[in-house]
């Protein structure tokens, strides 16, 4: 069975570790996988199985976000991020996925953000997984934010754009057209992989039941040193904007820091575990969560889902505007600070200190891990028995 796992839109390292358990699933079950990411340099070594093909998705390149250019919906992501405001701009892309498509003989596609991978596999009559949290999976009609949800008239015009686009294209290949932008997400199986907690939907009506957050174990150990003080676990990207300002005042904390971003290495020492240590490849994180005090990260929802289910207190520093929404879930839950990307070094330095201190943020988080607690000592079984659903969509006789 010849599966494609695909993301197309987000960055980082979120996508493609949630994609990571499917693949060792479905591969464990005779799939042959190729996974298709916007950069094939993020994932770690090892995150896949071995025999699994790497490759590079079709996106669409684009400079940032223009005056008016708004992400209040899913169909205004659409629009500003996947080129579905120009019919020959969209065909091409769908063009590249039934290409990859085409050369991977593909029989089933997992999508994870990737939209038009959706949309090609839709022309060709593959079978669909979809996996997502709130943000990639969007309930209908639904606005991210009630500033945006009272511009009704905006959102539903990026809705009616989005739909013209894509019945232009359809037509092109003889295909019955939508009727509505939610239509785009149709899937054998929709993996809702979140919690009403944290759903950037906040408080919406899903058609999807929430299957919680699947991680895959490494197999890998941490040690932190054993001195006094603080112990971070830091995950940040170096193209942001305040990121000098963050890690001059990690630096400066009384404890130890293990840091990952991006591949970025200045100085390895710290000094008999003290001060700050970088990192070249992703940190082992369910190890080194295990005696941290305080995760700092941008709020990429998989590692505020390991975060909190560890129990562990965050300190968030968004960078776009779904990790925004995470950091204001958080925050609601009582678990974690955000700070503002505008915010100068002294306040980012306060906030550390209260991050690691503030036990108030340790019961919260203790309190989400107890809630869900349940559903993460059973997640190998339920992910075991979405991946014998997911090998039903394909018939046996489809095998070669």
């Amino acid at each position: 069975m010849r599966i494609l796992f695909a993301n197309e839109l987000g960055g980082g390292l979120g996508h493609a570790h949630r994609l990571a358990p499917w693949v060792h699933a479905l591969g464990e079950r005779g799939g042959c996988p190729v996974v298709a990411v916007r950069d094939v340099a993020a994932p770690g070594p090892g995150l896949f199985r071995a025999g699994t093909r790497l490759i590079p998705a079709p996106f669409l390149l684009r400079a940032p976000l223009g005056k008016g250019m708004e992400t209040g919906s899913y169909a205004e992501i659409l629009l500003s991020a996947a080129g579905y405001g120009n019919p020959q701009v969209l065909a091409r892309l769908v063009r590249a996925w039934l290409d990859l498509m085409a050369l991977c003989e593909t029989q089933l596609l997992v999508a994870d953000f990737a939209p038009t991978a959706l949309l090609a596999a839709r022309i060709r009559g593959i079978a669909c997984v979809h996996i997502g949290d709130g943000y990639t999976i969007a309930p209908r009609g639904a606005a991210f934010d009630p500033l945006a949800a009272r511009d009704l008239r905006r959102i539903q015009a990026a809705d009616r754009q989005v739909v013209a686009t894509v019945n232009r294209v359809l037509a092109e290949y003889g295909c019955d057209a939508i009727a509505q932008v939610d239509e785009l997400q149709a899937a054998g199986i929709t993996i809702l992989a979140t919690y009403p907690e944290l759903d950037h939907h906040h408080g919406a009506v899903r058609a999807s039941a929430y299957a919680g957050h699947f991680s895959m174990a490494d197999g890998l150990g941490f040690a932190w040193h054993d001195v006094p003080g603080p112990r971070v676990l830091a995950y940040l990207r170096p193209e942001v904007a305040n990121f000098q300002a963050i890690v001059a005042s990690l630096a400066r904390l009384p404890g130890q820091v293990q840091l990952y971003a991006g591949g970025m290495v200045r100085d390895r020492g710290a000094m008999a575990g003290y001060g700050l240590a970088w990192h070249a490849t992703p940190l082992p994180v369910p190890a080194a969560l295990t005696d941290c005090d305080l995760v700092v990260c941008h709020g990429g929802h998989g590692l505020v889902c390991e975060a909190l289910l560890a129990a562990k207190p965050l300190l968030i520093f968004p960078s776009n505007h779904e990790q925004t929404l995470t950091a204001h879930n958080v925050e609601r839950l009582g678990a974690a600070l955000w700070v503002h990307p505008q915010d100068n070094e002294r306040k980012i330095a306060r906030a550390l200190e209260r991050g690691w201190k503030d036990a108030g943020l340790r019961r919260q988080a203790a309190k989400f891990a107890l809630t869900h607690s349940l559903a993460a000592d059973t997640a190998t079984a339920c992910l075991a028995d979405h991946a014998d659903r997911i090998v039903g969509l394909v018939k046996p006789q489809e095998w070669r």
